[in-house]
């Protein structure tokens, strides 16, 4: 025929084609290469990322220079009395005289610190009462002023056994009105 060469028809060719119908559908490309280089790509870039520390970042204030010797005074002032009636001032040992002109000097301070009194349990009680005396002559028995460590003395009376516990006696109230 004319020298064209025609082709031979096909199966495909000879169904009646349907509205929309493009013919057989393209093949998937494989999947696995494209994941095996999304896994290798995010494990170098986790590789590469700053690992996280735990620690918590602390401005602290500068260190003493080398020579700095000077004690940092505390807010509180402590008397400590002894079992032998010897007074402390701040851990030091004072006699009555010492104390009354360290008290005069404490009252004289424009900002009042604390005053702790911390007697011994075996203190003589009226050996109290003088160091009160003296805190009260210097004028430093104000809201400033109060003792320490009182909870060493509380003693509380337990029974042996929980078992001999009498209970209390109910009281009847009378109506009310």
């Amino acid at each position: 025929m004319n020298g064209i060469a025609l082709s031979v028809p096909t199966d495909r060719c000879r169904r009646p084609r349907r509205r929309y119908c493009h013919g057989e559908p393209i093949g998937r490309p494989d999947s696995l290469p494209i994941l095996l280089f999304v896994f290798a790509l995010i494990a170098a870039l986790l590789a590469m990322s700053p690992r996280a520390t735990h620690f918590l970042k602390v401005d602290l204030p500068a260190p003493y220079p080398p020579g700095y010797l000077e004690v940092l005074t505390p807010s509180y002032d402590r008397i400590v009395i002894a079992a032998n009636g010897n007074a402390r001032w701040n851990s030091v040992p004072v006699n009555d005289a010492q104390l009354r002109f360290i008290l005069d000097q404490s009252a004289m301070r424009p900002l009042q610190h604390s005053l702790l009194l911390t007697p011994d349990a075996q203190t003589p009680y009226p050996r109290v009462l003088e160091i009160l005396r003296l805190v009260a002559a210097a004028g430093l028995n104000d809201r400033c002023f109060r003792f320490s460590g009182n909870a060493r003395f509380a003693r509380y009376d337990r029974p042996e056994t929980f078992d001999n516990l009498v209970s209390p006696e109910t009281v009847e109230c009378l109506p009310y009105g």
